[in-house]
């Protein structure tokens, strides 16, 4: 009697657990299989954003850094299907993480831009509760006419966009990344190169797998960057805004020559074409918690069968 009793509440024990892993996995396969048709997640804009970028397919301008090839297909999210003629509007900061445009902001010298003159209380997001010095350059914040490491593709028939920069560096506060808008319905003047009207239906941000910047870390000139790069387990925005969907997989474009022959990604965005979302503000919510829902579910499980074990256990004597 005593061994049908355990070997019944075992059995239902592993039921309860396992189906909750069976849900779980094939869930994360839904995932999978419809990747190319998910909504990419909306994030802010940041605050050195100019939309004066012209059309051009290399926005790198000589900056130094590891070549890197980035190829973008924008969709519609609804049926899958590419979207020509879209604009994608790219830009990042250089390999010690300077934006141009706003190379005296980027340095860290007085407010951010759009901030009224004052810089908002309180650390940077990810930088653990403390805000570091800024560095030397007054409080000018002034503009400038620099370019380099932006730029605005129009789509092709197969809803295809391909840049040529660098890997992008880092600042303080931040993980590595890019910026990332599409703009549908306006208007691209091929005697100016510059794209006019419209609307924007996405702005987001691309992340990079933190190993690989390691060791893009670790070359020139990235490792002569003095500021400790946040790692995306940690930046605030990653975190609170969908950064694990937005993150790309870079490869060498030839082994055998590694990071000297340049890196390549490609990312599908899917995007709802006819909206225009509202703009996503702040740096997003704390680093999520070191267990997940569905585990914490499955160790609550665990708890109450054998509590239940223990009870019959008890009233058998």
């Amino acid at each position: 009697m005593m061994m049908n009793f355990f070997l019944y509440y075992f059995t239902v024990f592993i039921i309860v657990t396992n189906g909750i892993d069976i849900d779980v996995k094939q869930d994360r396969c839904k995932r999978q299989t419809s990747n190319t048709c998910l909504l990419m997640p909306q994030a802010t804009e940041g605050p050195y954003y100019w939309n004066a970028t012209y059309n051009r397919p290399n926005i790198t301008e000589n900056r130094p850094g590891i070549r890197f090839t980035l190829h973008i297909t924008v969709i519609e999210v609804g049926t899958c299907q590419p979207i020509p003629r879209a604009a994608v509007d790219i830009w990042h900061c250089d390999a010690i993480g300077l934006y141009s445009h706003f190379i005296n902001a980027s340095l860290g010298a007085g407010p951010l831009p759009g901030m009224n003159g004052t810089r908002p209380p309180g650390p940077p997001p990810g930088t653990n509760g403390t805000r570091p010095p800024r560095p030397p350059g007054g409080g000018n914040r002034n503009t400038d006419n620099t370019t380099f490491l932006r730029g605005l593709q129009v789509t092709n028939d197969d809803g295809k966009a391909t840049f040529y920069t660098i890997y992008p560096g880092w600042y303080v506060g931040r993980a590595t990344h890019i910026h990332i808008k599409v703009h549908i319905n306006g208007t691209y003047v091929d005697e100016s190169g510059v794209y006019t009207g419209g609307y924007t239906s996405h702005t987001g941000q691309l992340f990079f797998d933190d190993l690989f910047t390691d060791q893009v870390g670790s070359l020139l000139p990235y490792i002569s960057h003095n500021v400790t790069r946040v790692r995306n387990n940690i930046d605030g925005i990653f975190n609170g805004q969908g950064g694990n969907s937005s993150v790309l997989s870079v490869n060498f474009i030839e082994q055998n020559l590694g990071f000297d022959g340049g890196v390549i990604a490609s990312i599908i965005l899917g995007i709802n074409s006819s909206s225009i979302p509202d703009p996503v503000e702040g740096g997003g919510g704390p680093p999520p918690p070191p267990t997940s829902t569905i585990r914490s579910l499955g160790n609550v499980v665990t708890v109450i069968s054998y509590t239940l074990i223990l009870f019959h256990f008890i009233a058998l004597f």
